[in-house]
């Protein structure tokens, strides 16, 4: 499992190597995506290499490296489909934008919920039937990949939805973060005289937006 282990390796280093680049957003995620899909395709040949894999191994390939990478992969494409849809202008727009996105991803965690609780918890009883592909019972769970199933387990793709709203959750809550900061700054600038232009406030953002008056506080 070396070899895997490697592989995931130089998917980071790759991936950090694109944030650093100056390629535009849609850029990144693009080069991201062919990166993560790569990743998978090697990680399948070398899995296909492998004579013998022992219980423990494949177990922990499906449930956390494999995952890993696919939860990647779609966390990618659903940013980009998310900014090629972000509205351009408008804090207000762009705010219910995200909160959308994120009241949709929560009723897609709705639906996976009782799993991504096994998960949360580090649970282990049923690791045998979720994450091997021998498994006699694979059968009576409907989320198995039946186009690949020398790739897939019953399970490792919805370990993969769970790493995916991970990544968007924490990635919604820092954009509304960011509008929030961007709102203050444009109320700063909107309510500063031309006259005091050139001076500067020492005190904090807010104790300013409390000495401006509520009418003009809405944006």
């Amino acid at each position: 499992m070396k070899k895997i282990a490697t592989i995931i390796e130089n998917f980071d280093l790759a991936i950090n190597d694109v944030k650093k680049s100056d390629l535009s957003k849609l850029g990144k995620l693009a080069e991201n995506i062919k990166i993560s899909r790569d990743c998978l395709f090697q990680l399948r040949l070398e899995l296909r290499k492998m004579d013998s894999i022992s219980t423990r191994d494949e177990i922990h390939f499906f449930k956390h490296q494999k995952p890993y990478i696919r939860g990647k992969l779609n966390f990618y494409l659903e940013l980009n489909n998310f900014l090629i849809k972000y509205p351009t202008r408008g804090i207000s727009k762009q705010r219910n934008y995200i909160n959308e996105q994120l009241n949709k991803l929560e009723i897609e965690k709705s639906k996976v919920f009782v799993f991504a609780k096994y998960r949360k918890l580090k649970g282990t009883k049923f690791d045998h039937m979720y994450f091997l592909r021998a498994n006699n019972q694979l059968d009576l769970f409907t989320n198995k990949n039946l186009d690949d199933p020398e790739f897939s387990t019953s399970h490792d793709y919805l370990a993969s939805v769970i790493v995916k709203h991970d990544l968007l959750m924490k990635f919604y809550v820092n954009e509304l973060s960011l509008l929030k900061t961007k709102k203050v700054n444009v109320i700063v600038e909107e309510v500063k005289p031309a006259i005091l232009m050139n001076l500067s406030w020492n005190a904090s953002k807010t104790d300013l937006i409390n000495r401006i008056p509520r009418r003009l506080r809405r944006v």
